[in-house]
């Protein structure tokens, strides 16, 4: 409970499967988890090179749905969103780290 959960491109690799470690983190109940990951969801659809990093994110298999699975825990109260942005920071097939910040209640 006194911890700290701090990934670096950790968990990139899951895809959709990121279930099992969502459902660990909310059960240990850390004061704050804190990942710089990729988040499709952040790409938007009316920019070509957001388009093009989601085809190359979906087609590597990259995470994918744990940024909308925070959002709905956070819309029944089960967690605080402290901070979510896109650092704009990346290479030229997408952006490997975005700031996402929250907290189990």
């Amino acid at each position: 409970p006194d911890s700290v959960v701090f990934t670096v491109d950790a968990m990139e690799q899951l895809g959709d499967r990121f279930e099992p470690f969502l459902n660990y983190l909310l059960e240990g109940r850390p004061q704050v988890v804190v990942h710089c990951e990729p988040i499709y969801e952040f790409y938007r659809e009316d920019s070509l090179f957001d388009y093009l990093a989601m085809l190359y994110h979906s087609g590597r298999n990259y995470l994918i749905g744990y940024y909308s699975a925070l959002r709905a825990l956070a819309a029944k109260g089960r967690i605080e969103i402290i901070e979510a942005r896109r650092m704009y920071y990346g290479d030229l097939y997408n952006e490997g780290s975005s700031l996402v910040v929250w907290r189990p209640h």
